[in-house]
């Protein structure tokens, strides 16, 4: 065998070999590229996942769920005024304090419900019932200014009155104000 031959026969061998290797390297990236985007598919099964078992099972991580919806933060959500009334009304019919104030604020402010003071007052109602004290201090608010309700300087002043024993400053305020 001549000397070119030889070289012929090595060049197109490593030729072989190079090319084999390129597609291996190719077959390679495509199953990585293809593994990444079924994990990311199951990231966001888990997510959806994660919020039905939410949504089915525990008010604070529905309360929680929800505020992601309304000032739509997460992974997931986009802001939807909407979905957090429900979660919140969802949460708020299990007792939870926090998820009662929520629908309050949504009915005072008309944010996907339309403003309905005597509603707001309502949910205010029940979560003041249970010592939480901007709740105390909105009913307080919706007393003084006549908002849904006949003006009570008297009934505002006893919300007022509770909210600051709950620790909230603005009800020792509009308290003091109000003596």
């Amino acid at each position: 065998m001549s000397f070119n031959t030889v070289i012929n026969k090595l060049t197109r061998n490593r030729l072989i070999l190079l090319v084999t290797l390129g597609i291996l390297i190719l077959i390679a990236i495509k199953f990585s590229v293809a593994a990444e985007q079924d994990k990311k598919e199951t990231q966001y099964d888990s997510i959806f996942a994660m919020q039905k078992y939410i949504v089915n099972n525990d008010p604070d991580k529905q309360v929680f769920l929800g505020d992601m919806y309304y000032f739509g933060d997460g992974i997931s959500t986009e802001k939807s005024y909407s979905k957090a009334f429900e979660l919140y009304q969802k949460a708020a019919k299990q007792g939870n304090t926090e998820a009662q104030y929520n629908p309050g604020v949504m009915y005072y402010i008309g944010e996907s419900v339309n403003q309905d003071y005597m509603q707001a007052r309502k949910w205010f109602e029940k979560a003041a019932n249970q010592n939480h004290a901007r709740s105390q201090f909105n009913l307080g608010v919706i007393y003084e200014d006549g908002e849904g309700v006949r003006q009570d300087m008297t009934i505002a002043k006893e919300w007022f009155g509770k909210s600051c024993g709950n620790g909230n400053e603005e009800g020792c305020k509009s308290y003091q104000l109000l003596n």
